[in-house]
């Protein structure tokens, strides 16, 4: 009924409060959905971003980095987000700007783990967390994946093995897939 009396600088000053309580928040919101829906999380997406500032002065988290906007005259911040199969946001965190995406997995690793106790997880991203170590972390961790790779970033002795297309099936008009297991591991 107030809600008329609400000026932007109350909004803008009561982001202080939630960012103090994210934690708390995002583990009473996740118990909320589980409660309310019951929802089995299996597959966890995964996805980060840039937010650029309008200024080039650096601190301990707005620093110069990759730039996805190509904005790289201006400090940034690196902000990650999990999403549940069902699209609903189970978490995010913010890093400093000049973070490697692959420097984020641990941390987001850690907190289904801890905060939201998720034990069996397929993790899905992209080709910018792909490395060895990060699909180690995934592993050791006892969650399945599910990233990008790119062909060319195997061994050449490889390529034409995964570029056959005798073994392609077609799923549809415009689909053909094609399923390889590679030095132990599947590619689709």
């Amino acid at each position: 009924e107030e809600f008329d009396e609400i000026e932007l600088q109350h909004l803008y000053r009561s982001l202080d409060i939630l960012a103090e309580n994210k934690d708390m928040l995002e583990r009473n919101l996740y118990q909320r959905t589980q409660s309310l829906f019951q929802p089995e999380i299996n597959v966890v997406f995964y996805d980060l971003t840039t937010i650029y500032f309008e200024s080039q002065r650096q601190d301990s988290l707005r620093c110069f980095g990759y730039s996805k906007d190509n904005k790289t005259d201006c400090v940034q911040v690196v902000i990650g987000l999990i999403l549940s199969e069902d699209d609903i946001p189970l978490g995010y965190e913010v890093f400093s700007g000049n973070t490697f995406e692959g420097k984020t997995v641990s941390t987001m690793i850690k907190k289904l783990r801890d905060k939201f106790s998720i034990k069996k997880v397929v993790f899905v991203a992209d080709k910018g967390i792909l490395s060895r170590t990060v699909l180690k972390e995934i592993k050791e961790a006892g969650y399945e994946y599910i990233v990008a790779a790119k062909i060319k970033s195997l061994p050449k002795r490889y390529h034409e093995q995964i570029l056959d297309r005798t073994s392609f099936r077609r799923i549809n008009e415009d689909l053909w897939v094609s399923d390889k297991e590679i030095k132990g591991e599947r590619f689709i």
